[in-house]
């Protein structure tokens, strides 16, 4: 029978997985799952990106959020607001680490001390580096403490992105948790053969409802039609990150379901306000993006995996506030660049002062669906207009170096997940200066007091509609100021066969529960 999803199943299923509800119904079944890509390490204090898809099944946060964007228990079983800087966590008892250790308020304390300690920050330090203090009350209680008025705390612990609990003793013992990871979460660590896969099997000792399935297996296959050889060949039983190449063939099979839903991430042209091409010239900037047709290369490159983004905020998230972010006017960008006194050369090519209008494209190429095309047809846009666009397609670690560790590029593609689907994330992670030093994932450098002190002032903000303003405010002044160029909102196709009962479709491909009700009824 095809699975249709449902936002009310969903709701249900992510409650399920705190009770035991019953027997499985094949308690020694093996999921395969095909990915792209395969983990660089499994410990959340140095991966994140494909890591996370695999992780997160090992680990689990004090709260959690269902599809909904409502806070739910995980390893806290009941929290309350002190204050704006003050938030009580009462720990679920009876919890284990896969060590068999037990989890109480001295492990999270020192899960959340590794990841805050300024000498050895963890993946996605700049979004937890608001915690000042991590104050243990008792065998089972926590204080959480910020430096400032921090209003999206709770959101932000939600997220197995910055916040999961690992033990801190296996890491005394293995010196990392690269290879050797140690969480409380329905899955741990089997084996893993680095490029071919990774297998985790059922934690046994679970504290909420064990997994049906024993064997959870994530297949790399990097190549798109390799993996939907294996996928209708039936060694795979579910392919995320399904594209339109495919879809026709799956759609006849009777015995495949297709699910799409929007997902919780955006992809951009960033712009590096560290070179003094992007930063010291409004104009060009503005004229970027007024050359670039996002509606058109959503349509013909991204198809059903995307929608025309108009803001740098989640359409799906609480703040978001629609700018009309697309105009698509090639002549005003010339326009534009002439009056800034750039003038089109005997080779095409716009110059000023004698030199060619010439910037540095940097691409990862794989990581996002058509990158390598949608990076095409924007160099394709830009030269038309006139400028010289050195297009450089990397894989996954080049792109690291050059982009997130040396800020080499003046553009690059940047897709990223708002995992806590509400508007802070979406901005103060990606704009604020805090996230903006080179080897943090704020590629736009902009380094803008003005805007820090927008961002800022909603932190603190005394009612809802002073705080919705503030929003507007932002995505307004990031808009007119051409800080970064919206493309789309990714949205999730996968394929499963039809036996796989019980996943949990949710918008977060992050989301630490997406496995837990699994069940194979061939």
């Amino acid at each position: 029978m095809r699975l249709f999803v449902k936002v009310s199943l969903l709701v249900i299923l992510l409650g399920m997985f705190m009770f035991d509800v019953g027997m499985a119904a094949n308690q020694d079944g093996e999921l395969v799952v095909a990915l792209s890509e395969g983990p660089d390490n499994l410990d959340p204090q140095y991966s994140g990106g494909p890591s996370m898809r695999i992780w997160t099944n090992i680990y689990e946060a004090l709260l959690v959020k269902d599809a909904d964007g409502n806070l739910k228990p995980a390893l806290a079983e009941s929290w309350e607001t002190i204050d704006n800087k003050h938030w009580r966590f009462n720990i679920r008892k009876g919890v284990k680490f896969h060590s068999g250790r037990d989890l109480n308020a001295k492990a999270v304390k020192d899960s959340f001390d590794r990841y805050n300690n300024p000498d050895d920050p963890h993946f996605n330090y700049s979004v937890t580096n608001w915690i000042k203090d991590v104050k243990v009350i008792d065998d089972y209680t926590i204080i959480i403490e910020s430096f400032v008025p921090f209003s999206p705390a709770l959101d932000w612990l939600s997220t197995t992105q910055s916040c999961v609990v690992v033990d801190v003793e296996a890491v005394k013992e293995y010196g990392d948790l690269r290879e050797n990871p140690v969480g409380t979460g329905p899955f741990e660590l089997d084996k893993w053969e680095v490029g071919r896969f990774v297998r985790l099997r059922r934690n046994e000792n679970y504290w909420g409802q064990k997994p049906d399935i024993k064997y959870l297996t994530f297949e790399i296959i990097p190549e798109e039609s390799t993996r939907m050889v294996a996928f209708l060949a039936g060694d795979v039983d579910l392919v995320w990150d399904v594209t339109d190449n495919f879809l026709p063939k799956l759609k006849s099979d009777p015995t495949v379901d297709i699910t799409s839903i929007d997902s919780l991430r955006i992809n951009t042209l960033e712009l590096n306000f560290l070179k003094p091409i992007i930063k010291n010239n409004p104009s060009l900037r503005k004229a970027i993006s007024l050359a670039i047709d996002t509606d058109t290369i959503v349509k013909q490159i991204i198809g059903m995996r995307g929608s025309t983004a108009d803001s740098v905020v989640l359409d799906v998230s609480h703040g978001y506030f629609p700018q009309n972010f697309i105009e698509y006017d090639p002549k005003k960008a010339v326009e534009l660049l002439n009056k800034a006194g750039w003038i089109k050369g005997s080779d095409g090519y716009l110059q000023r002062d004698g030199k060619r209008l010439e910037l540095d494209f940097v691409v990862n190429w794989e990581r996002d669906y058509r990158n390598r095309e949608v990076a095409e047809a924007i160099q394709g846009y830009l030269e038309e207009i006139g400028i010289k666009i050195n297009l450089q397609l990397v894989q996954y670690a080049t792109y690291v170096d050059i982009v997130i560790s040396k800020g080499e590029q003046d553009m690059d593609i940047m897709g990223w997940g708002v995992p806590t689907n509400e508007f802070y994330w979406a901005v103060k992670a990606r704009f604020h200066s805090n996230t903006q030093a080179l080897g943090d994932w704020g590629t736009t450098r902009n380094m803008d007091p003005k805007l820090d002190e927008m961002i800022d002032s909603g932190l603190s903000a005394k009612t809802e509609e002073e705080l919705s303003q503030i929003f507007k405010d932002v995505q307004l002044y990031i808009y007119e100021n051409t800080i970064c160029i919206p493309l789309y909102y990714v949205k999730n196709v996968s394929a499963k066969r039809n036996y796989v009962k019980g996943i949990t479709f949710h918008p977060n491909v992050w989301h630490p529960y997406i496995y837990n009700n699994v069940s194979i009824d061939k």
